[in-house]
């Protein structure tokens, strides 16, 4: 098949010192579609004991991507945000943006999960409130990579 869906989730608690849950989530989505050289991936992680929350949104369009990687410190309020272009530059971003919105119709349709961050929209933002509640759900993330699993 030349269209392809993923969606992972792994989440960790255990009880800290304290006697409260810590908890570690991870949640990534993929689509994509070979044939025409189009990809779109979301990436979701939190962390409560050290209140790190991490997003990461990526487009590929044939030789070309934008990836935009994100992170909170809920407990600092320090906000970072970093962009990678491939075979493009950030002068280039809203054309490259244009041409792969005129492309996303070859996407395959996510798979909806019992809460879907996608539904959401892309802003990382609207993501961490389902990684931070507590039982949540995650079926899709929308929004940035952990260190170290870049691509």
């Amino acid at each position: 098949s030349v269209q392809y869906s993923c969606q992972t989730f792994a989440q960790s608690t255990v009880v800290g010192p304290d006697g409260r849950p810590q908890t570690e989530r991870f949640a990534s989505s993929d689509v994509g579609n070979r044939a025409h050289g189009i990809r779109e991936a979301h990436q979701a992680y939190s962390n409560s004991q050290s209140s790190v929350y991490k997003t990461g949104h990526e487009r590929h369009l044939g030789g070309r991507a934008v990836k935009v990687f994100s992170q909170h410190n809920r407990e600092t309020g320090e906000a970072q945000s970093h962009e990678l272009f491939q075979g493009v530059d950030a002068a280039g971003r809203s054309t490259f943006e244009q041409e792969f919105g005129a492309s996303a119709h070859h996407l395959p349709k996510r798979t909806r999960g019992r809460m879907s961050l996608q539904e959401q929209g892309a802003d990382w933002v609207e993501s961490l409130p389902a990684l931070r509640d507590e039982g949540a759900g995650v079926g899709q993330a929308s929004g940035t990579m952990p260190a170290g699993m870049e691509q």
